[in-house]
């Protein structure tokens, strides 16, 4: 029977044990493709204003440069790039980021295959796609969601290195490596894992390893070069907002282990929860069908049923090294990030765990062999699919409600309630006649006033901060223009201010008010004092 059903399935016939609802080269983009669409048009339809991130780019696009005041340029003159095929605006940056996302989990996926088989690479996707890093904020373009696609190639030819030496595996591992450190210095955690990798393996005993490492290293330099010549020239700017933002904060001892263990469980118990909920799924209906098989009589027509949920025939016998592989890839990222933090008092920042937490799952895996067989059931893949389906649904309402389009005054200190559009046509209103013609530079918070340009007809230029040596695309004309204005946060107006919104006020010229951070935007949404 077994024979008769696997020579009707190779020859076109029917789908055997699910396999219709195995993802390969054709389904794959396609789930990818509908993922995309259903995710960024609701968030563009949600959000009154695109995510802070999205802003500092379509600012920092005003002057190509090798550098930024916070970070390497590379997610910048990807966006120039594409601006030169599409018109530059909030949703180009939408598709970017998704096209980041997704484009690494298309590695991912590829990857999965080769260590595990089809169908627990397709599990194991449809858990990822759950992380709420990876759908709710689908929308987001900045620094970490750029590095994903670097660091899954990086993941992606260490262990075809691992199954064959390659000189071009290595030339792989040079660029993905020089290009990640182009987009955040974060690069570097992939960089300590090649390199851990390269040293439990003893690649050193090889030509092609010994100095394929080497010429790894010198590609990825020679790109990252240009980059290193800025920092000097500019000293150590994004190093030294790093520094004073995080890497340098030192909090206290119970402060320290406070935060460390808050960010660990925002990124395994918060972030990464409906994943585990997909895969418990997966695997409770899974076991329950395993058993429901084992009580059943011997007499029955057991056999024809086993082809439906045995995994022996599904799952291939995982290569050497693979549990320690993705510990390296799941785990270290994570433990490394905790003990700079409870080591050193770094202030761990939420969205760190980005580019990582995909890994986590197949780390997981590894930590319990015993499920990779029972994850390889088409019972296990019919469960992955409902839950998939299911969390997708609760999550996509769950955003839909705390957005300005869903439920009324619930979490409106959300920055997608920020009145962007109606904020600018105050500030035109009001500011035009005072100036005499429209704004040239608007100096505040990135945020802010990066915001307010995007909405302005006449798209101002940006003085972050108020700072000139932040903002390179001000030339000398435009820092001597008159129709400059600042926007700032205030309970009282100052002298010459003008509110536009309650919390929010303008006046003409640059002090040292543009520094100024709202600590609480809740009442932006309500209207301007009298």
């Amino acid at each position: 029977m077994s024979k008769i059903m696997v020579s009707g399935a190779s020859k076109g016939l029917a789908p055997i044990g699910g396999e219709a609802l195995v993802l390969n080269e054709f389904r794959l983009p396609l789930l990818l493709g509908a993922f995309a669409a259903g995710w960024l048009l609701l968030l563009a339809w949600c959000a009154l204003t695109p995510p802070i991130d999205n802003i500092e780019q379509l600012v920092w696009i005003s002057s190509l440069e090798w550098g930024y005041f916070k970070h390497p340029p590379l997610p910048t003159w990807l966006l120039a790039a594409a601006s030169l095929l599409v018109p530059q605006g909030p949703a180009l940056t939408y598709v970017l980021g998704a096209s980041c996302i997704l484009g690494a989990h298309a590695i991912f996926w590829h990857l999965l295959r080769q260590v595990h088989g089809p169908r627990i690479a397709t599990i194991l996707l449809l858990a990822s796609l759950c992380i709420t890093f990876y759908n709710q904020r689908l929308y987001y373009y900045n620094h970490n969601v750029v590095m994903m696609p670097a660091i899954a190639v990086c993941v992606l030819m260490t262990w075809r290195l691992t199954q064959r030496a390659s000189w071009l595996g290595w030339v792989a591992i040079g660029v993905a490596m020089g290009m990640g450190m182009l987009v955040k210095y974060q690069m570097a955690l992939a960089g300590i894992c090649i390199g851990l990798w390269w040293l439990r393996m003893r690649w050193w005993r090889e030509p092609v390893h010994r100095w394929g490492l080497v010429l790894a290293a010198l590609i990825a330099g020679a790109i990252f070069l240009p980059h290193l010549m800025w920092l000097i020239h500019h000293e150590w700017a994004p190093l030294r907002y790093a520094e004073e933002s995080s890497l340098g904060v030192s909090l206290s001892p119970a402060k320290r282990m406070a935060a460390s263990l808050v960010w660990a469980l925002d990124w395994l118990l918060n972030r990464s929860l409906p994943a585990w909920i997909v895969l418990a799924s997966a695997l409770g209906w899974s076991a329950r069908r395993m058993m429901k098989k084992q009580g059943e009589s011997l007499g029955s027509s057991a056999s024809g049923d086993q082809e439906l949920s045995s995994p022996s025939q599904s799952v291939p016998a995982p290569p050497a090294y693979w549990r320690e592989f993705w510990w390296l890839w799941g785990l270290f990222p994570l433990l490394f990030m905790l003990l700079l933090g409870l080591g050193l008092g770094v202030d761990l920042q939420m969205h760190w765990g980005t580019a990582f937490a995909l890994w986590t799952l197949p780390a997981a895996l590894a930590l319990a062999p015993e499920t990779v067989k029972s994850l390889g059931t088409s019972a296990a893949l019919r469960a992955a699919w409902v839950a998939f389906g299911v969390i997708q649904a609760v999550v996509l309402l769950q955003f839909w409600a705390t957005s300005p389009q869903g439920l009324r005054s619930y979490k409106t200190h959300h920055w997608q309630h920020f009145p962007s559009q109606a904020l600018a046509d105050r500030l035109a209103q009001q500011a035009h006649p005072v100036l005499g013609g429209p704004i040239d530079v608007i100096a505040g918070r990135s945020a802010i006033a990066g915001a307010l340009a995007l909405r302005l007809p006449e798209r101002p230029k940006v003085m972050i901060n108020g700072d000139p040596s932040t903002s390179p695309w001000l030339s000398p004309e435009d820092l001597r223009s008159p129709r400059i204005v600042e926007v700032f946060p205030a309970h009282t107006l100052p002298e010459g201010g003008h509110w536009i919104g309650r919390g929010w006020a303008w006046r003409v010229g640059v002090s040292p008010l543009a520094r100024l951070e709202a600590k609480d935007v809740r009442p932006l949404h309500e209207d301007p004092p009298q």
